[in-house]
Protein backbone atom coordinates (compact mmCIF):
# COMPACT_ATOMS: atom_id res chain seq x y z
CA UNK A 1 0.00 0.00 0.00
CA UNK A 2 2.77 2.29 0.45
CA UNK A 3 4.20 1.96 -2.72
CA UNK A 4 1.07 2.72 -4.55
CA UNK A 5 0.69 6.28 -1.94
CA UNK A 6 3.93 7.00 -3.25
CA UNK A 7 3.45 6.68 -6.90
CA UNK A 8 0.21 8.29 -7.00
CA UNK A 9 1.66 11.52 -5.72
CA UNK A 10 4.16 10.88 -8.58
CA UNK A 11 0.98 10.75 -10.72
CA UNK A 12 -0.26 14.31 -9.58
CA UNK A 13 2.98 15.66 -10.29
CA UNK A 14 2.36 14.83 -14.39
CA UNK A 15 -0.74 16.30 -14.33
CA UNK A 16 -0.61 19.36 -11.66
CA UNK A 17 3.11 20.40 -12.72
CA UNK A 18 1.96 22.51 -15.71
CA UNK A 19 3.86 26.23 -15.12
CA UNK A 20 0.27 28.00 -15.33
CA UNK A 21 -1.20 25.97 -12.57
CA UNK A 22 1.89 25.30 -10.44
CA UNK A 23 1.84 29.39 -10.81
CA UNK A 24 -2.04 29.33 -9.64
CA UNK A 25 -1.72 26.79 -6.59
CA UNK A 26 1.80 25.37 -5.68
CA UNK A 27 1.39 21.83 -4.84
CA UNK A 28 4.23 20.18 -2.50
CA UNK A 29 4.73 16.79 -0.45
CA UNK A 30 5.87 16.13 2.95
CA UNK A 31 9.65 15.40 2.76
CA UNK A 32 10.49 14.37 6.41
CA UNK A 33 13.65 12.03 7.76
CA UNK A 34 11.34 11.59 10.36
CA UNK A 35 8.55 9.89 8.42
CA UNK A 36 5.95 12.95 9.29
CA UNK A 37 5.72 17.01 9.62
CA UNK A 38 3.63 17.90 12.57
CA UNK A 39 1.17 20.86 11.82
CA UNK A 40 1.28 23.80 14.06
CA UNK A 41 -1.28 26.78 14.45
CA UNK A 42 -1.39 29.37 16.58
CA UNK A 43 0.92 32.04 18.31
CA UNK A 44 1.93 29.10 20.56
CA UNK A 45 2.72 26.93 17.25
CA UNK A 46 0.70 24.47 18.82
CA UNK A 47 0.80 20.65 17.51
CA UNK A 48 -2.82 20.50 16.15
CA UNK A 49 -1.73 17.31 13.01
CA UNK A 50 0.37 15.98 11.29
CA UNK A 51 1.03 14.40 7.63
CA UNK A 52 3.22 11.72 6.93
CA UNK A 53 6.12 11.75 4.25
CA UNK A 54 4.94 11.68 0.33
CA UNK A 55 1.59 12.95 1.39
CA UNK A 56 0.42 15.92 -0.73
CA UNK A 57 -0.63 19.23 -0.12
CA UNK A 58 -0.90 23.01 -1.45
CA UNK A 59 0.79 25.87 -0.40
CA UNK A 60 -1.31 28.85 0.22
CA UNK A 61 1.23 31.65 1.38
CA UNK A 62 4.21 32.63 3.70
CA UNK A 63 3.40 32.84 7.15
CA UNK A 64 3.95 36.86 8.20
CA UNK A 65 3.43 36.68 11.91
CA UNK A 66 6.80 37.55 13.83
CA UNK A 67 8.74 34.81 14.93
CA UNK A 68 7.31 32.63 11.92
CA UNK A 69 10.33 32.78 9.63
CA UNK A 70 10.04 29.97 7.10
CA UNK A 71 7.08 28.76 7.88
CA UNK A 72 4.46 28.67 5.42
CA UNK A 73 0.31 28.39 5.48
CA UNK A 74 -1.04 24.70 3.96
CA UNK A 75 -3.96 23.75 3.15
CA UNK A 76 -4.33 19.49 3.10
CA UNK A 77 -7.17 17.55 2.77
CA UNK A 78 -8.68 16.37 5.98
CA UNK A 79 -8.46 12.89 6.42
CA UNK A 80 -10.73 12.05 9.08
CA UNK A 81 -13.79 12.54 6.66
CA UNK A 82 -12.41 10.20 4.33
CA UNK A 83 -15.38 7.77 3.96
CA UNK A 84 -13.96 5.64 0.73
CA UNK A 85 -10.40 4.50 -0.24
CA UNK A 86 -10.03 7.56 -3.69
CA UNK A 87 -11.91 10.67 -1.56
CA UNK A 88 -11.74 14.09 -3.48
CA UNK A 89 -11.68 16.43 -0.30
CA UNK A 90 -13.83 19.34 -1.90
CA UNK A 91 -14.60 21.59 0.54
CA UNK A 92 -12.97 18.89 2.98
CA UNK A 93 -9.71 20.51 3.73
CA UNK A 94 -7.82 21.90 6.91
CA UNK A 95 -5.27 24.51 7.38
CA UNK A 96 -1.77 25.10 9.25
CA UNK A 97 1.76 25.98 9.05
CA UNK A 98 4.55 23.86 8.19
CA UNK A 99 8.47 25.12 8.00
CA UNK A 100 10.10 24.55 4.79
CA UNK A 101 12.96 22.23 5.36
CA UNK A 102 10.02 19.74 5.53
CA UNK A 103 8.45 20.40 1.78
CA UNK A 104 9.35 19.27 -1.66
CA UNK A 105 7.90 21.06 -4.28
CA UNK A 106 5.96 18.62 -6.97
CA UNK A 107 8.38 20.14 -9.51
CA UNK A 108 11.24 19.60 -8.08
CA UNK A 109 10.77 15.79 -7.59
CA UNK A 110 12.29 13.23 -10.58
CA UNK A 111 10.22 14.17 -12.91
CA UNK A 112 8.61 11.08 -15.48
CA UNK A 113 9.15 10.91 -19.20
CA UNK A 114 5.93 11.33 -20.87
CA UNK A 115 5.01 10.49 -24.46
CA UNK A 116 1.43 10.96 -25.74
CA UNK A 117 0.02 8.71 -28.77
CA UNK A 118 -3.72 7.88 -29.71
CA UNK A 119 -5.30 9.72 -27.06
CA UNK A 120 -2.86 7.78 -24.52
CA UNK A 121 -0.63 9.46 -22.28
CA UNK A 122 2.27 6.35 -21.29
CA UNK A 123 4.11 8.06 -17.91
CA UNK A 124 7.79 5.93 -17.24
CA UNK A 125 10.52 5.85 -14.62
CA UNK A 126 12.76 2.84 -15.06
CA UNK A 127 10.22 0.12 -15.15
CA UNK A 128 7.38 2.10 -13.48
CA UNK A 129 4.30 3.09 -15.91
CA UNK A 130 1.36 5.25 -15.53
CA UNK A 131 -1.10 5.36 -18.47
CA UNK A 132 -3.58 7.39 -18.54
CA UNK A 133 -5.97 6.86 -21.55
CA UNK A 134 -8.31 9.83 -22.82
CA UNK A 135 -11.29 10.23 -25.06
CA UNK A 136 -14.26 12.28 -25.61
CA UNK A 137 -17.13 13.14 -23.47
CA UNK A 138 -20.56 12.28 -24.79
CA UNK A 139 -22.82 14.72 -23.23
CA UNK A 140 -26.21 12.61 -24.50
CA UNK A 141 -24.82 10.07 -21.92
CA UNK A 142 -25.49 12.28 -18.70
CA UNK A 143 -27.67 14.00 -16.75
CA UNK A 144 -26.75 17.73 -15.58
CA UNK A 145 -27.61 19.86 -12.46
CA UNK A 146 -27.13 23.62 -14.01
CA UNK A 147 -27.60 27.62 -12.10
CA UNK A 148 -29.42 29.57 -13.97
CA UNK A 149 -29.93 28.22 -17.98
CA UNK A 150 -26.31 27.17 -18.85
CA UNK A 151 -24.16 27.08 -15.49
CA UNK A 152 -23.68 22.93 -15.18
CA UNK A 153 -22.66 22.55 -11.22
CA UNK A 154 -23.01 18.48 -11.11
CA UNK A 155 -22.63 15.92 -13.63
CA UNK A 156 -24.40 12.68 -12.75
CA UNK A 157 -24.72 13.76 -9.52
CA UNK A 158 -20.77 14.47 -8.81
CA UNK A 159 -19.11 17.82 -9.05
CA UNK A 160 -17.36 18.05 -12.63
CA UNK A 161 -13.25 19.17 -12.29
CA UNK A 162 -11.85 21.45 -15.50
CA UNK A 163 -14.78 23.08 -17.23
CA UNK A 164 -15.46 25.69 -14.93
CA UNK A 165 -19.87 24.99 -15.69
CA UNK A 166 -19.54 24.90 -19.15
CA UNK A 167 -19.07 21.91 -21.12
CA UNK A 168 -18.42 22.22 -25.31
CA UNK A 169 -18.75 19.58 -27.97
CA UNK A 170 -15.07 18.41 -28.28
CA UNK A 171 -14.73 17.72 -24.10
CA UNK A 172 -12.36 15.19 -23.42
CA UNK A 173 -12.54 13.26 -20.29
CA UNK A 174 -10.09 10.56 -18.78
CA UNK A 175 -11.42 7.26 -19.71
CA UNK A 176 -8.80 5.11 -17.07
CA UNK A 177 -5.63 5.56 -15.31
CA UNK A 178 -3.37 2.03 -14.58
CA UNK A 179 -0.61 2.14 -12.34
CA UNK A 180 2.39 -0.75 -13.09
CA UNK A 181 5.00 -0.48 -9.71
CA UNK A 182 7.18 -3.35 -8.81
CA UNK A 183 5.68 -5.21 -11.35
CA UNK A 184 2.11 -4.78 -10.15
CA UNK A 185 -0.53 -3.58 -11.90
CA UNK A 186 -3.34 -1.11 -10.17
CA UNK A 187 -6.26 0.20 -12.13
CA UNK A 188 -7.70 3.54 -10.85
CA UNK A 189 -11.97 2.32 -9.91
CA UNK A 190 -13.88 4.38 -12.43
CA UNK A 191 -15.64 6.36 -9.09
CA UNK A 192 -11.86 7.85 -8.72
CA UNK A 193 -11.65 9.35 -12.05
CA UNK A 194 -15.48 10.31 -12.80
CA UNK A 195 -15.89 13.96 -14.07
CA UNK A 196 -11.98 14.46 -14.94
CA UNK A 197 -12.95 16.86 -17.66
CA UNK A 198 -10.61 18.57 -20.27
CA UNK A 199 -7.88 16.94 -18.80
CA UNK A 200 -3.61 18.59 -19.98
CA UNK A 201 -1.52 16.04 -21.19
CA UNK A 202 1.86 18.18 -20.58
Amino acid sequence: MRAIKIHITFFLTILASAPLLAQLTPFAIINDSDGYTNIRYGKNKKIVDKLHSNQVFAIRSIVDDDGWQDWFWIDYPDYAQRKKPFERFVNKTKDGMIHKSRMKALPDLPQWKKSLEDSTLVCTRGLDRITIRYGKFIKKNHTYQKVGQDLIVKIDGSEPWGIDGVLHDNTTEIKSITIEINKQKYELPQEAIKNMLRPTPF
